[in-house]
């Protein structure tokens, strides 16, 4: 059964397309179909998956939530390699939720696509994934995030290791039962996801003591913290997933063990190494490389 989980915080800067990009790549690598979807304005998660994307897609997930302007186009779903696809954003993002005040059944416009029915293989575009991950803008209760919520089972709160990430707390659970409540949607939080985590840091420490207090903050913190690094940052530059870019990191390594918790992997296989999802990842990169230039040149 496919899981469609938001990544979402109330601020900026707290990992979260760096968030959905791995652990989608971390999925994928672990043998499950993952579609990526980008809503931010910003479109981070489209320039690391594949920025070409912006002069070449017929359609993006603005014409498709645009009243009126979607049905006539493709499905704005590409691929990044065999089982890895992705939703590319647009820039024209910024003037969705002014657009959205204006349609009918608005805050149910990103489920609607999602249960659209793939012409090509006759299932929903849900159904066709173990996982579809949603990148959201930050900003808190706009009507697009409003709209990945209730398109969502579950939501992902990577928080950042520092004292800013606990103020926009109170109001970001209080957005969630609201649309939990009032819109009658299933959406909960699976976990928050501390990054950028520093053991040596004494903020770090407490900030994770905090969030380990589940009746305090509301859901369960992931037993996986994601350490910092600039590897991160690094492969954003060359549109690599960390599994492509630096797959013997530990910064891999800790995104790697948040997937297997998700899948309810117990332990991990001695075969399963950084050399060895390296070797995959940066297999299909090649081709992907190779392929993406073939069709330009053409």
């Amino acid at each position: 059964m496919s899981q469609v989980i938001s990544l979402l915080h109330d601020k900026g800067g707290c990992a979260k397309t760096t968030t959905c990009v791995n652990l989608g790549f971390a999925l994928w690598l672990l043998g499950k179909k993952v579609l990526l979807v980008d809503t931010d304005p910003q479109c981070n998660l489209t320039d690391t998956v594949d920025k070409t994307v912006h002069l070449e897609a017929e359609s993006t997930i603005y014409e498709w939530l645009h009243d009126g302007q979607g049905e006539s186009l493709p499905l704005p779903i590409y691929t990044r390699y065999d089982g890895l696809d992705y939703v590319p954003g647009s820039h024209s993002m910024s003037n969705i939720n002014a657009e959205l005040q204006l349609m009918y059944n608005r805050e149910h416009r990103l489920a609607d696509f999602l249960n659209l029915i793939d012409p090509e293989t006759g299932v929903r575009i849900r159904d066709m994934y173990d996982y579809v991950f949603i990148d959201c803008a930050p900003g808190g209760e706009t009507l697009m995030n409003t709209n990945a919520l209730v398109a969502s089972d579950f939501v992902i709160v990577p928080t950042e290791a520092g004292i800013y990430s606990l103020q926009g707390l109170p109001r970001l659970l209080d957005y969630i039962n609201k649309v939990h409540t009032q819109l009658r949607c299933p959406v909960t939080i699976m976990g928050y996801l501390l990054v950028r985590w520093n053991k040596n840091r004494s903020i770090s420490r407490e900030v994770k003591e905090y969030y380990s207090n589940e009746e305090e903050v509301k859901a369960p913190l992931f037993p996986v913290s994601v350490r910092e690094s600039v590897r991160c940052t690094e492969s954003v530059a060359y549109e690599m997933s960390l599994f492509e870019y630096a797959s013997n990191s530990p910064v891999a390594d800790d995104y790697m063990r948040v997937a297997e918790y998700m899948i309810g992997r117990k332990a991990r296989p001695k075969t399963w190494t950084p050399v060895r999802w390296g070797q995959i990842a940066n297999s299909a990169y090649n081709r992907f490389i190779k392929e993406r230039s073939k069709s330009v040149n053409e």
